[in-house]
């Protein structure tokens, strides 16, 4: 092993453990997609033709097109939260694919977890919505149509500030479509990006210990439990506003009725009084009038080393599995239908409920690919350099990595995306 492979194992070692907590407090994943990955992946039992019929001639007959479906979602609810495990390339893709239909829909928002809060404004700037400007007496028009450019290095930067190892390039491309629509488009058409991410002090976190300790989490906690903190700005932002909005946000905090004994025992444990995501709070205060539709991809399953699994134990894959293939992109209403009544037996969601179904969970599903075809978000270059790196040290989500060079820390950054991407390959 080379130096830099050990002092790159080295540090893997120390911080794996916070990197998943952090990440969960943070609301970006529930599952660990920096475990410690064996030939013990997911297996899919096997499932008869009997079984699965009644299931599939359903899907058959309700399947509709995955982004006509999303969007007829939007057009009858205010708030629509697209939920995701977190990480999924495809799931990235769909949503950039879907944000220039939105505004026809009605929708006069994304609400994300990938930029804080506190950031609004600049990013209201960088994709030119927000507000108007008019330095040449140009009346109505947008500041992105002033600009002929997509701000890169800004988009940089405010990922970065969310989380130092947040830079993806679906993620970018997420930004840059936005903002490519806004100057393509008339000033009342505009879509907006509302940034729902809390503040995370990680330079808290200084040894391994300090992983461990409520009061610490508190500090890198400014802003108190994060889900409580997303829930008052969509609040501000699209309820109080009248705003029509689509929440792309992951598990548990997509969740509009099923509550997550998971997401409270975490909360509880860090020493915040709270037992609801952002969508349980929503739900609790405009009812139907919002809803959840779940990206299929894996589900979150602690008794694998990768903590994924398939969904439902395997049946949604069936089901998949005998669409054809151009209907394969595709959502299904849920409740009131047979889909509704599918079992899920084992996993995280399981636990704490002695029977849960597919109806319990969610009002939508929605199909883009089998699992076997997913892979991971693609990590930018250089996105730590020489002008961040002290910064990337001191925000580093877990204990101190020390001295640790430019070049060492992005490559520990692509090597867990290429370790969550190959934990993706083991869904046959």
């Amino acid at each position: 092993m080379s130096q830099a492979s050990a002092q790159r194992a080295r540090m893997s070692g120390r911080s794996r453990k916070i990197l998943f907590i952090g990440i969960v407090v943070a609301g970006f994943l529930l599952l660990d997609p920096f475990g410690l990955f064996s030939d013990r992946g997911p297996r899919r039992p096997g499932m008869s033709r009997q079984e699965i019929a009644p299931y599939v001639a359903h899907a058959e007959e309700a399947a509709r097109p995955a982004d006509d479906f999303v969007l007829d979602y939007a057009r009858k609810h205010q708030v629509v939260f697209l939920g995701t495990l977190g990480h999924i390339r495809q799931h990235v893709e769909f949503l950039i694919e879907l944000a220039p239909q939105l505004p026809a829909a009605g929708v006069d928002a994304i609400a994300i977890n990938l930029v804080r809060a506190k950031d609004q404004e600049e990013l209201n700037s960088l994709i030119g919505a927000g507000s108007k400007v008019e330095p040449d007496g140009r009346d109505g028009h947008t500041e992105a149509e002033l600009q002929t450019e997509f701000d890169e290095a800004t988009a940089r930067r405010l990922l970065f500030q969310q989380n130092v190892f947040q830079g993806y390039r679906e993620y970018l491309e997420l930004l840059e479509a936005v903002w490519r629509h806004n100057r393509d488009s008339a000033p009342g058409d505009a879509l907006e990006l509302i940034a729902l991410s809390p503040e995370f002090r990680y330079e808290h976190i200084r040894t391994q210990e300090d992983t461990q300790d409520p009061a610490v989490y508190r500090k890198v906690l400014p802003d108190g439990a994060p889900d409580d903190f997303m829930y008052e700005v969509l609040r501000a932002q699209a309820i109080e506003r009248d705003r029509r909005v689509v929440a792309f946000l992951t598990f548990p905090h997509a969740f509009t009725r099923f509550r997550s004994p998971a997401l409270a025992d975490e909360m509880q444990r860090l020493g915040f009084d709270t037992e609801l995501s952002v969508g349980n709070q929503i739900y609790r205060e405009i009812g139907d009038r919002t809803a959840t539709l779940f990206l299929h991809g894996p589900w979150p399953d602690e008794r694998l080393p990768s903590n994924m699994n398939y969904g439902a134990e395997g049946r949604l894959d069936a089901i998949l599995d005998h669409l054809p293939p151009e209907e394969r992109a595709a959502g299904f209403t849920i409740p009131g239908t047979p889909l509704a009544e599918l079992p899920i037996e084992t996993g995280q969601y399981a636990e704490g409920y002695d029977a849960l179904t597919l109806g319990d969970l969610t009002d939508g599903y929605v199909f883009l690919e089998s699992l076997a075809g997913y892979r991971g978000l693609r990590v930018l270059p250089d996105f730590i350099n020489e002008e961040n790196v002290e910064e990337a040290r001191e925000r580093f989500p877990g204990p101190h990595p020390g001295d640790r060079s430019a070049d060492e820390l992005q490559e520990f950054f692509r090597g867990e995306a290429r370790a969550f991407d190959q934990s993706l390959t083991s869904f046959d």
